[in-house]
């Protein structure tokens, strides 16, 4: 299909759908699930790995800035959340 896309989340009233077009390079260390929990308090991060063995939990706070520089590339790569949905419903409408 043209116009594909990589990572992407949906809208359900807590999360928002962005999307990465395929045609953006540089998301290598993006390429595994992630999920960032952000705390009231940023101490109490906390970033979820999931590997072929489990999951990882990391809360260094070294570590944690290296994944928030991830997510915040990958963040300013997405398309818009508008943006996204109007790519979804195209490739639906393809299918």
């Amino acid at each position: 299909m043209s116009g594909g896309a990589g990572p992407a989340c949906w809208r359900d009233g807590r999360s928002t759908a962005r999307i990465v077009p395929f045609e953006r390079d540089g998301f290598t260390e993006a390429s595994f699930p992630m999920l960032y929990a952000e705390a009231t308090t940023r101490r109490l991060d906390t970033v979820q790995i999931d590997i072929a063995h489990g999951s990882v939990f990391l809360d260094e706070e070294e570590r944690l800035a290296s994944y928030r520089r991830v997510l915040d590339d990958v963040e300013r790569a997405a398309l818009s959340p508008a943006a996204s949905r109007d790519l979804m419903h195209r490739i639906a409408q393809q299918l």
